[in-house]
């Protein structure tokens, strides 16, 4: 099974693909609509997440359930890297946005342009933390291939005749 993992060496960006820009114009039948598109700095992002990710694509893309594991590790504010050295250490756990279940979107479809995957919905289960940290700022990723009968983060799974039973609390 393929299991490898790498740093890109940028700073996690503050922006995610779900800021999308707005605009309210009136159409050529006088009626109003509102204009989505891409922010200008999300087109900047996607570009330095492809140039960093290209090196350590697999020569052939994954398929089958691949799991993905995201490190996100932000610059401390003057106000955190102040309270990480009054606890003596070099990081901790960022509670702050942007929220973590969108820092990987764009991180994802990027990995899938650059060739990680045949496509992202090959990937069955996605791992991220974000954390502040006094030191280098940095994105770490695991990518794995997954059995495909895992039996799942709740196993053992029931095999019998009353499985996917649902049960009711007595």
């Amino acid at each position: 099974m393929t299991d490898f993992s790498f740093v890109l060496d940028l700073a996690p960006p503050r922006m995610t693909a779900q800021q999308k820009g707005e605009r309210a114009v009136v159409g050529a039948d006088g009626k109003p609509f509102v204009l989505h598109f891409r922010r200008p700095e999300i087109v900047r992002i996607e570009a330095r997440y492809l140039a960093a990710l290209r090196p350590f694509a697999p020569a052939v893309p994954l398929s089958g359930p691949v799991g993905v594991t995201f490190g996100y590790y932000f610059p401390a504010t003057q106000e955190g890297a102040a309270d990480m050295r009054r606890h003596g250490v070099a990081m901790r756990r960022k509670t702050s946005k942007p929220d973590v279940d969108n820092i990987g979107k764009n991180l994802l479809d990027c990995m899938t342009r650059a060739g990680f995957f045949t496509d992202d919905s090959v990937v069955a289960l996605i791992h991220a933390e974000k954390f502040e940290v006094t030191g280098r700022p940095r994105i770490s990723v695991r990518v794995r291939q997954l059995a495909e009968y895992p039996g799942g983060l709740f196993a053992p799974v029931e095999v019998g005749p009353n499985a996917g039973e649902v049960v009711e609390p007595g």
